[in-house]
């Protein structure tokens, strides 16, 4: 609850007053869902497709391109079709909940124009995550459909960047993509979509922190969002083996080795320190969020040797009951490696509380949390 009361979310009310309403909505049934429901739970406030699993980039930090199981996995998924979609946007626009999709990289689905718009043709708030590759060619269409809000990644300045995504010229066309949404806002005399610039930390970039301000601050981007990375080490993913099979039954979980990374040579000092100069600069012309929004001592802690619990979050795991992923043939996930049901089978409804839904809450709920969550999950902060 001190979360939902901060000073960034009473902003977020003022400056998207739809969001806030809705996400707010969603964290009260959660909390209502995780106190009192004994497995069940009321409608997810967000709803996040992974549209496809395929990308055109090999970024160094993503779990996805570096799990070789994963891989194979996608290239012989089948994805769901335009009308199933729709099936899904039907069922779950009764309960009006914050709309996320991504990939892999979205723009790579064959119906990703489609979507998007039959999602806006149901009053729903939607985001999208991409990489801005293929931002510039389909920028009319973005902003005529209405879509609220984009996330773009860009993990530094562009040899940097292209260095971590694996493929040259990949920071100038997200750059191209985004000056040219500004373009067709002004153009069309839209206000929609906000943009909003992802830097995620890594050992690579992470001292091109402060630069990057700068250069969104010239960009003209409304927001850069920093993430800390999600990051394990091996007896993390062995510790979570044996609770995946133990407690969930999931005899191989190989969901969680694309996140094993060192960390030699990080000077989680300084980014502290970093992170505390950007917060006091009252002089900068860009709004710079931190997620999650750890204290300094945290970062220091979060990115050093040992166990990590936060101390200004409640360290418990609320996504079984506030988010849904739906993967790209229509898996329902609650957690990685753990799908409850299929969405082109079933109904939202019949598979958000089944009994495999509900036997999950109930462990987390008295766990609290998994050995991966602390570092590995970029919902548990959510």
């Amino acid at each position: 609850m001190k979360k939902l009361l901060a000073k960034s979310n009473f902003t977020k009310a003022i400056e998207r007053p739809l969001f806030a309403a809705r996400y707010l909505k969603g964290k009260v049934k959660a909390n209502l869902g995780y106190r009192f429901g004994q497995g069940y739970s009321l409608s997810p406030g967000r709803v996040f497709f992974a549209l496809t699993g395929r990308c055109n980039l090999k970024c160094e930090m993503c779990q996805q391109y570096n799990n070789e199981t994963f891989q194979e996995e996608v290239a012989h998924a089948r994805e769901c079709t335009l009308e199933e979609l729709k099936t899904v946007v039907d069922d779950i626009s009764g309960f009006s909940p914050i709309v996320i999709v991504s990939g892999g990289e979205l723009f790579l689905h064959k119906y990703w124009f489609e979507f998007l718009s039959y999602i806006k043709s149901k009053s729903l708030f939607c985001s999208i995550g991409t990489n801005g590759t293929f931002l510039e060619k389909n920028a009319t269409k973005i902003v005529e459909m209405g879509l609220d809000d984009i996330s773009i990644s860009l993990d530094g300045p562009k040899a940097t960047h292209d260095s971590i995504r694996g493929v040259s010229g990949t920071y100038e066309k997200a750059v191209r993509g985004i000056e040219k949404v500004m373009e067709e806002k002004k153009r069309l005399g839209k206000t929609k979509p906000a943009i909003t610039v992802i830097f995620t930390i890594t050992p690579a970039n992470y001292r091109h922190l402060p630069e990057m301000v700068g250069l969104m601050e010239e960009l003209g981007v409304g927001t850069l969002r920093v993430g800390h990375l999600n990051f394990l080490r091996e007896s993390d993913c062995e510790a979570q083996q044996a609770v995946s099979k133990e407690v969930f039954g999931v005899e191989k979980d190989t969901s969680w080795s694309g996140y094993i990374m060192s960390l030699n040579g990080f000077d989680s000092a300084w980014l502290s320190d970093s992170i505390r100069g950007i917060r006091n600069d009252k002089e900068r012309g860009i709004k710079v969020a931190f997620f999650p929004d750890f204290t300094e001592d945290e970062v220091v802690d979060y990115y050093s040797d040992g166990s990590f619990h936060s101390k200004s979050f409640k360290n418990a795991c609320m996504v079984g009951w506030d988010t849904a992923v739906i993967g790209p043939s229509g898996e329902v996930i609650i957690c990685p490696n753990y799908i409850i049901g299929n969405l082109c089978e079933q109904s939202f409804k019949n598979v958000w509380n089944n009994e495999k839904a509900r036997s999950f809450r109930k462990k987390i709920a008295k766990m609290k949390e998994l050995p991966v969550c602390s570092r590995g999950c970029c919902f548990f902060y959510t």
